[in-house]
């Protein structure tokens, strides 16, 4: 008994001592176990322990806290020593072989990525920096976030002093950031607010920026994230500051919206040199002839009139005669002209004749030569504005590599024609730094990709770090620098232009001699591996009881993040929720809505999807399969209203049938049952729409037997949206998932074709699946949207042009 007591009272000691035990980061103090504990007193033959010096160990390093299950693998050994824990850490750029190797590793052991994230903003934690520019009283203003984002002084963009303005005009919340390859290649700068729009302006003036990349919406979380400072209006300027700022056209795509700009300083001149070309003859005979030639094309008299060798009209006449133009007579092309020349030297004229002479490509070279003039300085710039990422979350990879190819295309252009006159780019969102950063790194990266086929994430974000504060915010934002990366080189390039297409086609077909697969199977193979699911989570709403008798297959669900909620109030019995998903076009975001074949019990639901979102185009694919769970949901009967549900009345305005497509338009009327919008007098007004059926799908087919029918009928449903209203296009299939796709695919592709001449099948597709993962389910389905487009560029484009 007492031997059992006294192994209790043991233990009992043991337990207090561990929970009593001092902390961790007081480093080489030395605790006593006994004052840590009151022990209650007990037997007499009770005999305290000895006192127990511990001495406590030193802090441990952030890293080594990190909850590792990977500690006792070949990957991530055990070491006593903190710093040790670097060497897991990418040391130098890497080839594409270990970077797809890295990419592995993370993806597997996701606590590395987080390390190596914390290892690389080691560099903004201890960096000291001054900020004491940004921290000045008459700046606070300028920052819109004082704690977060402002500027170092060593690298901070310092614009030219107002004369006349007040002190510290001088500061814009804005930095300096290398490039991999290129020093100062960007300008990560604050969103403009209120008091800095006119600062924004000039730092686009005075540093010479022709592109500036934004990354934010204007308005997004019932917040301002940064001010509008471009006009609201075309060709109305505006003036900001002493800028004259022009709106000259916007061009509007899913993600990104592409605005051109003149900018110009009244009353501000530059010296430009034009590049000039003119006939010299061959085999001079002397300096006498040398110097005759050079009077009759630069010399200039006293009234002003020069005279200069046409070129192009030589090329266009092949003529033998010469054209002499004139500055004050452009129409005049006489084929020989008898003028004075006069010198002035010393008040003395000497004259002599110009005689008329025969040109011809055997007796003249063409000889380039640049001539500076002054003129106004009027800039016209680009600003891309990305408008779906939002400040929480990460868009996905596509939509900006797409972006961010299409900033490189303006880039390219400006430096073809502006020349070593091009700053560096502004790059900027609402507070400068996790998105800019983010967008930053890949850009870098893949440039450096492109030129040394080399990455070099963890070494380019230590520099980010250390230009400016808060580039590369979180976790989140570092991972998906690498997926897009990774996402960039899986994918390579995958367009080309439109005039290619025939040529492309044939190429595809033909199968490689080792993986014995064509084109079509590896791109498609590429698609399926790089779809990412989504997780019953994330498709919450579809998987709740009260919605699960409304689905046709479970594993068929819309996320919820992407997919329609109905508005209308029926009953309490009816719920928000219809298996329906968003899926972008080429120049919308959510132009289509894919939804299934309507059970009894959702008849209703998807006329009130169709009336909530203004959807005046409803397309049928194919007939329905001749069962009873799938009802015809439309009036068949002209003129004759129907009922759906509690609150939609439809009727049949008009039909028309075609050989292989029928139409429908139909009147929906909605009754307010809603006691909140009863006592407010809301009243719900008629809405038409449309709908497209057709006829040559038949259910064991995977492809149309016409395919001009389906070009067909994109081409009705376009010129019906035209005459009406973009709203979203509903596309019906019996499934959800079979040809919905296929019609998406090809419209974002035709419509690619149309605005930039490009073909990227592979692109359309990968948007398409990216909210539903079951879409273009087979290789038919993806070589028929190579085949679709061809018909059209075939059949429809090229026939319009030549008209």
């Amino acid at each position: 008994m007492h031997a059992v007591l006294f192994a209790f009272i043991h233990f009992s000691i043991v337990v207090v001592i561990v929970h009593n035990e001092p902390n961790l980061e007081a480093v080489d103090e030395t605790v006593s176990l006994a004052k840590t504990a009151s022990l209650p007193k007990t037997r007499r033959f009770f005999r305290p322990r000895k006192k127990v010096q511990r001495t406590v160990k030193p802090s441990v390093n952030p890293l080594k806290k990190l909850q590792l299950s990977i500690f006792n693998n070949r990957y991530i050994p055990i070491d006593p020593n903190p710093d040790k824990a670097y060497h897991l850490l990418p040391k130098r750029p890497m080839n594409l072989t270990a970077f797809t190797k890295h990419m592995m590793l993370i993806r597997k052991y996701e606590v590395m990525l987080k390390m190596e994230f914390q290892a690389a903003s080691r560099n903004e934690i201890y960096t000291k920096h001054c900020t004491r520019h940004a921290n000045k009283p008459n700046n606070e203003l300028k920052n819109t976030y004082p704690k977060k984002s402002v500027p170092y002084d060593f690298n901070r963009v310092v614009l030219s002093q107002e004369p006349e303005g007040e002190e510290d005009s001088d500061y814009i919340n804005a930095s300096y950031v290398d490039s991999i390859l290129k020093p100062n290649a960007y300008i990560a700068a604050q969103g403009p607010n209120e008091y800095t729009i006119h600062d924004f302006w000039r730092l686009v003036w005075e540093q010479q920026t022709f592109v500036i990349v934004m990354l934010t919406k204007v308005f997004d979380f019932i917040k301002v994230m940064c001010c509008q400072y471009w006009p609201m209006e075309e060709h109305k300027p505006e003036m900001y500051g002493k800028i004259e700022v022009t709106l000259l056209s916007e061009e509007h795509l899913a993600d990104f919206v592409i605005r051109t700009i003149r900018i110009r300083k009244p009353g501000q001149m530059m010296k430009r040199k034009v590049k000039k070309t003119k006939l010299v003859p061959k085999n001079i005979a002397n300096e006498a002839q040398s110097e005759r030639i050079r009077m009759l094309e630069e010399d200039e008299d006293e009234e002003g009139l020069s005279a200069h060798i046409s070129v192009d009209r030589f090329r266009e006449s092949r003529r033998s005669k010469l054209s002499i133009h004139t500055a004050r007579s452009r129409n005049a092309s006489p084929t020989s002209l008898h003028t004075e020349h006069t010198r002035s030297s010393t008040r003395t004229r000497s004259t002599m004749k110009k005689t008329s002479f025969q040109a011809s490509e055997k007796m003249f070279d063409e000889v380039e030569y640049e001539e500076e003039i002054e003129e106004e300085d009027v800039r016209v710039i680009y600003q891309l504005h990305y408008n779906n990422w939002s400040s929480h979350t990460c868009p996905f990879p596509n939509p900006i590599l797409q972006f961010r190819r299409r900033v490189r295309i303006y880039m390219d252009e400006v430096i073809k024609d502006e020349g070593d006159r091009v700053g560096p780019t502004i790059v900027h969102c609402s507070d400068g730094c996790g998105r800019t950063g983010a967008y930053l790194c890949i850009d870098a990266n893949l440039e450096l990709s492109a030129e040394d086929g080399l990455y070099d994430v963890y070494g380019y974000s230590k520099r980010l770090k250390h230009s400016r504060r808060g580039l590369i915010e979180n976790i989140e934002q570092y991972k998906f620098i690498y997926e897009t990366l990774e996402e960039a080189s899986i994918c390579g390039k995958t367009y080309f232009p439109a005039s290619e297409l025939a040529d492309k086609i044939k190429l595809k077909s033909h199968k490689n001699v080792f993986t014995q697969q064509n084109e079509y199977q590896l791109e498609y193979r590429k698609i399926a591996k790089m779809t990412r699911k989504p997780t019953i989570g994330e498709c919450a709403g579809g998987h709740r009881i009260e919605n699960r008798e409304k689905n046709r297959d479970v594993a068929i669900v819309p996320p919820d993040n992407f997919r329609p909620y109905l508005t209308s109030f029926q009953s309490n019995e009816h719920t928000d929720y219809i298996n329906a998903v968003f899926v972008d076009g080429y120049t919308r975001s959510k132009e289509y809505i894919i939804t299934e074949w309507p059970i009894k019990k959702t008849l209703c639901d998807i006329w009130s999807l169709i009336y909530d979102h203004e959807c005046n185009s409803v397309i049928v694919l194919g007939e329905p399969p001749l069962a009873n769970g799938y009802p015809i949901f439309w009036p068949l009967d002209k003129h004759k209203k129907i009922k759906y549900g509690p609150v939609f009345t439809v009727e049949m305005v008009s039909s028309a049938h075609y050989p292989k497509i029928k139409t429908w338009i139909f009147r929906m009327n909605k009754k307010v049952v809603s006691l909140t919008e009863l006592m407010a007098g809301v009243k719900a007004e008629p809405k038409t729409t449309q709908f497209f059926q057709i006829t040559c799908w038949p259910l064991d087919h995977k492809v149309p037997t016409s395919t001009n029918a389906l070009v067909e009928l994109m081409n009705m449903v376009e010129r019906w949206r035209q005459r009406t209203n973009y709203g979203p296009v509903v596309v019906v299939s019996y499934n959800g998932k079979s040809r919905a796709g296929v019609y998406c695919a090809a419209n974002y592709a035709m419509e690619q074709v149309v605005q930039h001449g490009e073909v990227d099948i592979f692109s359309a597709v990968r948007t398409v699946r990216r909210h539903r993962s079951q879409l273009i389910e087979n290789m038919t389905e993806y070589k028929y949207c190579y085949d679709l487009l061809f018909h059209y560029v075939t059949h429809y484009l090229n026939k319009d042009k030549n008209c």
